[in-house]
């Protein structure tokens, strides 16, 4: 389920959670929700306090990371996917990015050093920048492809996973575990 809005407080608590880290909503996006309704993908502003935040696209759901994570260990590195198309996802990637940055800033003034135009600009999924030919980490990939982009190694990703989705909505558990208000019940 894609999403494509602005970050809630709701979302930020959930995300705080997931990623065991506070979040900053400003040009923060859900590109994608669980069937549950939780954040799966964020778009992110691609500056944070100042410096480039590569990732433009972030996986958050526990489940995924997690398993993600666990096909990362097992492949160690050794697939192929077409080296053109991997190509043209990190160009895609960078362009998205840029694209995004200059939608959000376009009506301020914002001084923005040149190196970092650079990363905004050019930098693929994941921050590669030297070596488009390489895959950086699978998650990132895979992120940007569940937001809807042409992505060889998510395609694979996404083939070589089973349970796309938790079975358990342990994003809910997780809230009440931690004391959060769900529909309006405080746990």
């Amino acid at each position: 389920m894609l999403a494509g809005r602005e970050g809630t407080d709701a979302d930020r608590v959930v995300l705080s959670l997931q990623l065991n880290r506070d979040i900053e909503l400003f040009g923060l996006e859900v590109a994608r929700r669980c069937k549950w309704g939780y954040p799966v993908v964020i778009k992110n502003f691609p500056l944070l306090r100042g410096v480039p935040f590569p990732t433009l696209y972030w996986l958050t759901c526990p489940h995924l990371v997690r398993k993600i994570g666990e096909m990362e260990d097992k492949l160690k590195g050794k697939f192929y996917v077409d080296e053109q198309r991997l190509l043209k996802s990190h160009h895609l990637y960078a362009s998205v990015r840029f694209k995004y940055f200059m939608e959000v800033v376009g009506g301020f003034k914002v001084s923005v050093p040149m190196k970092f135009l650079r990363v905004i600009a050019f930098s693929g999924v994941g921050g590669v920048m030297r070596d488009m030919h390489r895959v950086k980490c699978l998650h990132s990939h895979y992120a940007f492809y569940l937001a809807g982009y042409e992505d060889p190694v998510g395609e694979l990703v996404d083939s070589l996973l089973v349970e796309k989705e938790c079975p358990d909505n342990r994003c809910e558990v997780m809230l009440k575990g931690n004391g959060v208000a769900v529909d309006g019940e405080k746990f």
